[in-house]
């Protein structure tokens, strides 16, 4: 698969928020959102295959 890179323009408490959280877990911000994204869609999955 191809890697793309992208810019997010987050809200400043929201940016302020992911920097903290990437700190305390000693990740970077990049990796604490991929992490969160995986996440999210694993729960979907998960939640789609209970309804099928």
């Amino acid at each position: 698969m191809e890697k793309r890179s992208f810019t997010l323009r987050l809200p400043a408490d929201l940016d302020k928020a992911l920097k903290e959280l990437a700190r305390s877990s000693n990740q970077t911000k990049s990796q604490v959102i991929r992490d969160a994204i995986k996440f999210h869609l694993e729960q979907n999955t998960k939640r789609g295959d209970r309804h099928e």
